[in-house]
Order: C-alpha cells, then sequence, then structure tokens
C-alpha cells in the first residue's frame, strides 16, 4: 500500500501544472460545442476578442475555434490565447463567480483579472504529454485587482484569516462548477502563488 500511494505521489510531482494521475480524478468530457454558437455566446457574454486561425503545431499543440480574449466584462491585464470554450469558462467565472463574490465579501467591484498565460506550446513536467496551456484549454490566475485598484495576489492573500483570503477560497471553490481541474497554493508547490483553471480530460478541485 505505502510503495502505491509513493507511486501516485511521483506521478504527480513529475507532471508539472495540471497532471492529475487517474487514481486521484474522475473523466470529464471535453467540451465540444458548436464554433459558431461558442463564439456567439462569448460575444453574448460582453467579452471582447478576436477569432484566430486553428493552432497546430509540429510539437503536437492545438487549439481549436482560437481566439484571443482582450477583456471580460472584467479587463484583463494582457490578452490571452486560449480555445473559445475556455474563454466562455472564464467569462462564466467573472460573472457568476468572481464580480458577485467581490460584492459580498468585499464589498468591491472586479476592475481586472490578472493571469500569466493561457496558451503555451509546451509539455507537462514530465515530457510525454502535452500541457493543457498546450491545447488552448487551461489559464493561470495570480491575481484579481479590486474596483479601489486593491490587488489580491494568490501568493500573498491565499492564507489566513482575512476577508480577502475567505473571497479567494470561496472563488477557487466557485470555479470548480465551471472548469474540470481547479489548483490552488494548497494543492502543491507548484502551484504556491497562481490559480490553474482548466477544461481537460480530469475532473478534480483541490
Amino acid at each position: 500500500m505505502l510503495r502505491g500511494a509513493l507511486t501516485l505521489l511521483l506521478l504527480f510531482l513529475l507532471g508539472g501544472c495540471a497532471l492529475v494521475a487517474p487514481e486521484t480524478g474522475t473523466r470529464a468530457p471535453i467540451p465540444k460545442p458548436d464554433p459558431a454558437q461558442c463564439l456567439a455566446d462569448l460575444r453574448a457574454s460582453g467579452a471582447r476578442f478576436r477569432e484566430l486561425t486553428d493552432i497546430s503545431t509540429p510539437d503536437g499543440c492545438q487549439v481549436a475555434n482560437a481566439v484571443e480574449l482582450q477583456r471580460l466584462a472584467s479587463g484583463l491585464n494582457r490578452p490571452a490565447t486560449m480555445s473559445c470554450p475556455t474563454a466562455l469558462a472564464l467569462a462564466r467565472f467573472d460573472s457568476a463567480v468572481l464580480r458577485p463574490m467581490a460584492k459580498e465579501y468585499l464589498g468591491q467591484s472586479v476592475r481586472t483579472i490578472h493571469h500569466v498565460g493561457a496558451y503555451d506550446c509546451r509539455n507537462q513536467r514530465d515530457g510525454k504529454r502535452i500541457s493543457q496551456h498546450g491545447l488552448g484549454r487551461a489559464i493561470d490566475l495570480w491575481a484579481i485587482e479590486l474596483g479601489d485598484g486593491t490587488i489580491l495576489k494568490i501568493r500573498d492573500d491565499w492564507r489566513g484569516k482575512t476577508a480577502r483570503t475567505t473571497y479567494l477560497r470561496k472563488a477557487a471553490k466557485g470555479a470548480c462548477d465551471i472548469f474540470h481541474l481547479v489548483l490552488t497554493p494548497s494543492s502543491d508547490y507548484d502551484h504556491k502563488d497562481h490559480l490553474h483553471l482548466d477544461l481537460g480530460p480530469w475532473k478534480r478541485c483541490w
């Protein structure tokens, strides 16, 4: 039993961002909505974006129904490339979780969502599997900027007994109803300073 537990731990540590061993998660269907309908829904959400040519690289990275997301109802610190379903999930997260919870727990609006990357053609740390970032299904958030200019950093505000901590943890929990995999500073050291959100093949909320 101990050997099996150690094997699972090794698989996780080697996997890098967004690797979940089959024994620790459940299968989740990859969303494949009609591309035109996804774009229409994204537009109706109030997001600003531009359509991109589908991405396919010799390394195996690929993004179908690709968009460059420029802003949601809340702003983004910089544009981000991802699949339309991922952008739509992020728009829903912003409208259904981040903004209403900021009002409830902090009495604030959300001005800007700060991320450190969405599409990035790379493997997971085992070097064998394409990261969900390489498929346009993931985004990493490091901070939420409130209407008064206060910046809540995942690295600094995740732990504690403040309203900021409550907000970030409640928001991460809310993300679990929208994204398949949610990794936080409570997951492992690799995620000590950001929230990883993806629509990959495994369902898990850490």
